[in-house]
């Protein structure tokens, strides 16, 4: 468990970078020749496996493995006979003696229930170029439940495989499933004397290990595999087992048990009921850990066996549970997963059709108060909703469920680490550290478990390890602390240190070294990347570190923050009243990347902002101010700009904003502006009032704002931001050779200037060099010192992701755009439009809805209104709710009286009622008034025009709208098609 444990923060530790490659057939120490097994099945699931192997030894280090060889079994439920045994060195043969195979009880590290045995055979002679050969047969008399049997064949991984057959015999169907990218296998399924056969050989060879890779993950569908069952369902399994579980579950309470629920019912609430029950059945039974019991079935032994002897496995945990939650009145039910901690989770096949290698370990689903829990008897620490990480996102079989048995276990609680540290220096350098851990949710359950299985002094060091000290401590302390029980509870650790300052190889003393403990995992060259990669169990870590009495200049050159699909992180300085407090957060969201996204755009962008933000930070002498009084130095004078960039940069959306901006640009300059500065910000504005004016940044404007931009570049051929402006004014005119000419220009001025990376993003993604323009927009999100802007370059990473046909990354750009900048219109109507256009119309509706809470807008309306038409349409499409859809209709109508797709969807809800009810004609009336709108807005309309010439023919009773007459002199007669909504061009800021 302190292994699980320090896994869960694997991304607080460095770690190194390793270039990864698949082995190659030269580099195998030994190879697989063949593998040829027989299998003939039993109606019942019993069945006999004859098995026989040749191995060639290649290479000096194999002599040792190969010269024995181990095959297990389960003594009491299976029989092993090895038929042969020999070597081949130089064409001849030399046999093993049956003084050298030995079958014997394998060796347990626990007294637990397991009966597996080993034989093992000793070959003599084994060189390099040996053949290793050996036959056996292995007999399995009695099924894990009856009528079961699966095999799982994989072929290559981890050794060289060069050739095989396997063929199986069954009374009853056989069900299988494969996975051969390479063509690899050949598999055939036929009849024979009234047997279901199965053939599989391995007739290319395979070879699937990787090299020199850390954290990796195998990437299964790379390797050719096989997996065979006699079971048709996961349904059909569970029952099955089922039957032979519920003859324990019906099994009286033992005299033990009795007192436990005794016990349990003292319970004030639900929750204390069960947590009472853990507690005592935890006291009770010592937990043994092997998923084996003596007949190898996978039920639990006895009530009454268990209650004897206290020694339980956890399907006897789980066992009595169920029964002792029943007896309470909850709802209960054993239930199958594959316990293991994300990582080795992650390196386990996903197996596709029913087998119970897909599960090891037993727990309890239990319904309390109406709602589902997960729970693990075997836990040192209990609460109910608290899901560990071991068993938490991934199937789980629900045992005697006769439909949906397979369900997933979500994990339900965050789990954060929280470390705070308070660091004052002295004038020597030396420092005293008073700090803390934090543990929340399923972090503190994780530590408090390791609490009870070690010593305090190995506690301690564990502590002191995750509060991540980034040099030396000369003495430490962790203060004492008490666990009172096994409940779940969030846990403070304090601590306190002192510590001596570090040297650089330039002799340079530094007071404080900030280590990159926030991605070292990704570092790597991705290029050669062969499997996906491990990061860390879902969570959060946040590191304060406050250093009295130092000062940090420009702290916000050193921040930065990163939003991904994996993982977010983050770093805050804020300097106050002459301190500096630094604040790292990092959130992982997905436990893996896999290699499909590795080798994607936004892992680009991930490790190139993770190199930027989070590298080795150090405060150095010459770079701090240690003032033992407190006084604060100022950091960074005031932009005496700031004030216009903010009008400008809050006006995008409103022209009363734009022109107040141009205003206070011409009054600041008495009406005539001739600094670089001035002159440059009108080159922004101007082309504003085109794009707010729906004239697509007019030619007028952008004559004005590249005017104006070379003015601003001849006042001050130094000021990089007019360099800059006018690369953009040249770009937008259409000239991106000379945009180009004026980039290099700027950027020899200032190499992290935010508008060069925009500008050649803008024309990486004119080029379609969608990975540059990713580059350079995540350089200009990491150069921006607003919110706003990063999120502005946000979402031309998610256009930019929408031309290279990558849907769900642009969705997760869009999204971390709004993080950034939640009062922003645009942002909202932006992501709206996304949405729209993949059809997600009620997530469209909110964000557009949001964006014209923030502030109306004509585009934002007319989005709204085409949206809502959207809503309504399917509703009338799938639903008999008229009430609904009409208001839905008129809502878009609301919005934009111009919809005529509005106002025809409306008709069609009046012509839906009036079917429904005959005897209201003024429905008739309102449907024809209301196509009558639709066809003034768009006289070619033709489907609402076939609609209304279809009513007036059928019958006069309803009244003939006014003006009907007027529309049809004036109408375009064509036929009818199938109804196209109207066609709304969108605008999305630029």
């Amino acid at each position: 468990m302190t292994k699980w444990l320090i896994l869960f923060f694997a991304l607080l530790t460095t770690a190194s970078i390793a270039t990864a490659k698949l082995a190659d057939p030269k580099d195998a120490e030994f190879r697989i020749d063949y593998e040829n097994t027989r299998i003939h099945i039993n109606k019942n699931g019993s069945y006999t496996a004859d098995n026989e192997i040749q191995l060639t030894v290649l290479k000096e280090s194999a002599r040792e493995p190969l010269s024995t060889r181990q095959i297990y079994y389960n003594f009491d439920s299976a029989k092993v006979k090895v038929m042969s045994a020999s070597v081949v060195n130089d064409g001849k043969s030399q046999f093993v003696s049956r003084a050298n195979i030995e079958d014997k009880a394998a060796a347990n590290s626990r007294n637990g229930f397991s009966s597996i045995h080993q034989v093992t055979i000793a070959f003599p002679n084994v060189v390099v170029g040996t053949k290793v050969r050996y036959f056996y047969s292995e007999t399995v008399k009695e099924p894990a439940y009856p009528g079961a049997f699966d095999q799982v064949l994989i072929y290559g991984m981890p050794e060289y495989e060069m050739g095989g057959k396997v063929e199986v015999y069954s009374p009853i169907p056989l069900y299988f499933t494969a996975n051969d990218p390479d063509n690899n296998l050949s598999i055939s399924q036929t009849k024979t004397g009234g047997l279901n056969k199965l053939t599989v050989k391995l007739i290319k060879p395979a070879y699937h290990k990787v090299i020199e890779e850390t954290a990796s993950i195998v990437n299964f569908d790379s390797i050719p595999s096989v997996e065979v069952t006699t079971q048709k369902t996961w349904d059909e399994m569970s029952v099955k087992i089922g039957k032979v579980w519920d003859e324990r579950l019906k099994e009286p309470l033992p005299e033990v048990y009795q007192g436990i629920l005794a016990e349990a019912k003292t319970g004030k609430t639900k929750k204390e009921q069960i947590d009472l029950l853990l507690a005592s059945l935890l006291a009770k039974l010592n937990y043994l850990g092997d998923w084996r019991t003596q007949s190898g079935r996978v039920v639990p032994r006895s009530l009454a066996e268990v209650a004897k002897n206290g020694a339980a496995d956890c399907k006897d945990f789980t066992a009595a549970a169920v029964v002792l939650m029943r007896a309470l009145g909850f709802t209960a039910d054993p239930a199958l997963v594959y316990r293991a901690n994300s990582y080795e989770y992650l390196n386990v096949p996903k197996f596709k059709i029913p087998t119970l290698m897909a599960f090891n370990h037993a727990i309890v689903r239990a319904n309390v108060e109406g709602k589902d829990y997960w729970i693990d008897p075997t836990n040192k620490i209990m609460g109910l909703g608290t899901v560990f990480s071991d068993i938490s996102d991934r199937p789980a079989l629900v045992i005697g469920k006769k439909e949906n048995a397979l369900q997933e276990i979500k994990s339900v609680q965050d789990s954060i680490v929280e470390v705070t540290k308070d660091i004052n220096f002295s004038s020597g350098g030396n420092a005293e550290v008073a700090g803390s851990v934090k543990f929340t949710g399923v972090s503190a359950a994780s530590i408090k478990q390791v609490g009870f299985l070690v010593e305090k002094k190995t506690m301690d060091r564990l502590i002191l390890e995750l509060a991540g000290e980034e040099y030396q401590g000369n003495w430490s302390l962790v203060d004492d602390y008490v666990f009172k029980d096994h409940r779940v509870e969030d846990l403070e650790f304090k601590f306190k240190m002192t510590l001596s300052p570090s040297e650089t190889k330039e002799k340079e003393k530094v007071y404080y070294v900030l280590e990159d403990r926030m991605g070292p995992a990704i570092y790597f060259n991705k290029d050669f990347r062969t499997t996906g990669v491990y990061l860390n169990e879902p969570g959060q870590v946040i590191r304060k570190r406050i250093l009295h009495n130092i000062v940090i200049e420009k702290p916000e050159e050193n921040e930065c923050l990163l939003l991904s699909p994996w993982v977010d992180a983050s770093r805050k300085i804020e300097v106050k009243n002459g301190s500096s407090t630094i604040v790292d957060k990092l959130i992982v969201k997905k436990s893996y990347i896999s290699l499909k996204e590795i080798k994607a755009l936004d892992f680009e962008v991930l490790q190139s902002t993770m190199a930027r933000c989070f590298s080795e930070f150090k405060v150095s002498l010459k770079d701090l101010t240690i003032d033992p009084k407190g006084a604060n130095k100022k950091v960074a004078a005031a932009d005496p700009e700031e004030n216009v960039q903010d009008l400008i940069d809050s006006a995008r959306s409103s022209r009363s904003k734009m022109y107040r901006a141009y205003d206070v640009i011409m009054k600041k300059t008495n009406g005539n502006p001739t600094d670089a500065t001035s002159l440059r910000q009108l080159a922004v504005v101007i082309p504003q009032f085109g794009y707010l004016s729906n004239d697509d940044f007019g030619s007028d404007y952008l004559k004005a704002a590249l005017n104006y931009a070379k003015q601003a570049v001849s006042a001050d051929p130094k000021d990089t931001e007019a360099q800059s402006t006018l690369a953009e004014a040249y770009y937008f005119m259409g000239d991106r050779a000379q945009a180009q000419k004026e980039l290099e220009k700027s950027q020899q001025l200032d190499p992290q200037n935010v508008r060069v990376e925009k500008l050649y993003g803008f024309i990486a993604r004119k080029e379609k060099k969608y990975s540059e323009a990713i580059s350079h927009f995540a350089k200009a999100m990491k150069y921006s010192k607003t919110d706003l802007k990063r999120a502005f370059y946000y979402q031309k990473m998610a256009d930019v992701y929408l031309d290279a046909g990558q849907i769900g990354y642009a969705d997760e750009c869009y999204k971390n755009s709004i993080k950034f900048a939640q009062d922003d219109a645009w942002m909202h109507h932006n992501y709206a439009i996304f949405l729209d256009a993949q059809k997600r119309f009620d997530e469209a509706a909110i964000e557009s809805e949001k964006s014209l809470a923030i502030h109306s807008f004509g585009a934002g309306e007319t989005l709204l209104s085409d949206i809502y038409f959207q809503q309504g349409w399917i509703l009338i499409q799938t639903s008999a709710d008229h009430k609904k859809a009409a208001d839905i209709f008129r809502r878009a109508i609301q919005h934009d009286p111009r919809n005529a797709s509005a106002y025809y969807g409306l008709a069609n809800v009046y012509f839906d009622m009036h079917m429904e009810i005959r005897s209201d004609k003024t429905l008739v009336d309102k449907m024809r008034e209301n196509l009558i709108h639709a066809l003034e807005i768009s006289p070619n309309f033709t489907e609402a025009r076939a609609m209304l010439n279809r009513s007036l023919a059928a019958g006069p009773e309803p009244r003939i709208p006014a003006g009907y007459v007027q529309m049809q002199q004036a109408s375009v007669h064509g036929q009818t098609d199938s109804i196209q909504p109207l066609n709304i061009k969108q605008k999305t800021n630029p």
